[in-house]
């Protein structure tokens, strides 16, 4: 069995660096546009990257572990391909997103650059006991180095996709723990 990890939107594979992770292989996906990883030829979907990681080089069926972004990806990839999901853990998450706010993200992060959503961002994921740790809390100096160097058309992107997200219809049908 293997463990498929899928990070929060901007992230990349060094997020999962403080869990202690099983004796089994471990893919940790990234999407396009985050971490060293190229942005997508087109406009970048939730469909689209759950398709991945139903191609990526791991035996099947796999455990998944995804965080926001990544546990909507993770719920595509168990509707399109349940054929290679064994388990599912959601993190930060829902059946659908809302599509307004997830616009005004997008249109903010091309408006401002990622300087100018960083702040928000950081604060939405954060308490605020970690963002006002001293000397910085590890989890948060990470989260705002990666956000920094992300593009913010890739940003954007992500956050168009996750403005499409509603599988509200359909996650009734998944079956898997």
């Amino acid at each position: 069995m293997a463990l498929v990890l899928i990070p929060p939107i901007g992230l990349d594979t060094a997020c999962w660096q403080w869990l202690q992770l099983p004796p089994v292989p471990v893919v940790r996906y990234v999407a396009p546009g985050f971490g060293r990883r190229a942005p997508a030829r087109g406009p970048l979907t939730l469909a689209g990257m759950a398709d991945e990681v139903a191609a990526l080089d791991v035996p099947a069926p796999f455990d998944v572990v995804g965080v926001s972004m990544g546990s909507m990806v993770a719920q595509h990839l168990a509707v399109r391909h349940p054929e290679v999901v064994n388990s599912l853990v959601l993190a930060c998450t829902g059946a659908s997103a809302d599509a307004a706010t997830s616009e005004a993200r997008a249109s903010a992060t091309e408006r401002t650059g990622m300087q100018g959503v960083l702040r928000s961002t950081l604060s939405r994921w954060f308490t605020s006991q970690a963002l006002s740790a001293a000397p910085g809390h590890p989890a948060v100096r990470y989260a705002e180095t990666t956000l920094r160097v992300v593009a913010a058309h890739a940003f954007a992107s992500g956050w168009r996709a996750i403005a499409q997200h509603d599988l509200l219809s359909a996650l009734g049908y998944v079956d898997v723990p």
